[in-house]
């Protein structure tokens, strides 16, 4: 995150922590790399990455994402490989929680935004407010080949019915785009 700073690259975050809190930690590394540097760096560039997976509803999107190819993913490769380097304490709300209460019900309900148009315009709004605000959000992307309809529904309520509701945010942060991350 320094290095981002230091050499004025995009600024893209993966936080695999469902707390916004520490996601905002990831900024103050940022600025620490880029005053190294003279640089000054700009929330409005600042990218956070996560799953996403919209439906009519809450319960519709929980199960496309749960029983479909995100949840494969987190279930068969991303879970294990997490849980297994030690890093299941990032992935917690509470590190009281054992390991084994990191399931995909907790990742959906903590982690991703999954849901109908708005609770994850809520989730999000509450995403931009505790870590201070950020320009972009990056979505994770997997193979939907076998569900390419929900996933085409998913991305449309998420730029038709979601990113609208942000218009306030990119003025506030500032309508230009860093050159060098273009």
């Amino acid at each position: 995150m320094k290095s981002n700073g230091v050499g004025g690259h995009c600024l893209a975050r993966n936080s695999i922590s469902p707390d916004p809190a520490i996601t905002a930690q990831h900024w103050g590394a940022v600025l620490e790399g880029a005053a190294r540097s003279g640089r000054t760096p700009h929330r409005r560039e600042w990218r956070i990455i996560r799953d996403v997976y919209l439906a009519r509803t809450d319960e519709e999107a929980r199960a496309l994402a749960i029983n479909g190819i995100m949840g494969r993913c987190w279930r068969e490769f991303l879970l294990p490989l997490y849980l297994g380097l030690g890093l299941g304490r990032f992935l917690k709300r509470d590190l009281t929680m054992d390991d084994s209460d990191i399931d995909l019900n907790f990742l959906a309900d903590n982690l991703w935004l999954v849901g109908s148009p708005r609770t994850v315009r809520d989730r999000l709004r509450n995403l931009q407010t505790h870590t201070g605000g950020f320009g972009y959000l990056v979505i994770n992307s997997y193979d939907f080949t076998e569900e390419r309809e929900a996933w085409a529904r998913s991305l449309r309520l998420l730029v038709e019915e979601v990113l609208p509701a942000f218009e306030d945010t990119r003025q506030l942060l500032g309508d230009e785009v860093a050159e060098q991350c273009l």
